[in-house]
């Protein structure tokens, strides 16, 4: 029991990680398109 409570836990971590990760990139992709049109004219 604890030790498939040990691997859900470890799942989801790995899941979290993602998640932010994937957050982060959306945030910062915008803004580097729009940094991108402003060099280019």
């Amino acid at each position: 029991m604890e030790a498939k409570l040990g691997n859900r836990l470890k799942t989801l971590r790995v899941h979290r990680k993602m998640l932010g990760k994937k957050t982060m990139e959306n945030e910062i992709l915008p803004e580097a398109v729009e940094y991108g049109r402003e060099k280019n004219g």
